[in-house]
């Protein structure tokens, strides 16, 4: 395990498409989750970091993909643990309603 690897640890970082969105992002989550933000013209990285806040992985992944239907966005990568994984935005209600 190398120094990299224990820096991130319980860090989560979320590749977002434009500079507006890690606005939103900072605006939602900082309040509770301290981490930084990245932005160039080709990444911007929005993290929290777990081990501040109310420290729950399950909450946050929620609520950011209520954010992503809030911001019209259908997915975004995300790093935890060394891994990517793709989260989807919640689905409207009435999206899950017509699908009954």
């Amino acid at each position: 395990m190398d120094e990299l690897d224990l820096e991130l640890d319980d860090i989560v970082i979320f590749e977002l498409p434009t500079f507006d969105d890690i606005e939103a992002f900072c605006s939602r989550f900082r309040p509770r989750w301290s981490g930084w933000s990245h932005a160039d013209e080709h990444v911007w990285l929005f993290t929290a970091d777990l081990g501040s806040g109310d420290g729950d992985l399950a909450a946050l992944l929620s609520e950011a993909r209520g954010l992503l239907l809030e911001l019209g966005l259908s997915a975004i990568r995300y790093y935890l643990d060394g891994r990517v994984y793709v989260l989807e935005a919640a689905r409207s209600r009435v999206l899950a309603a017509s699908d009954s």
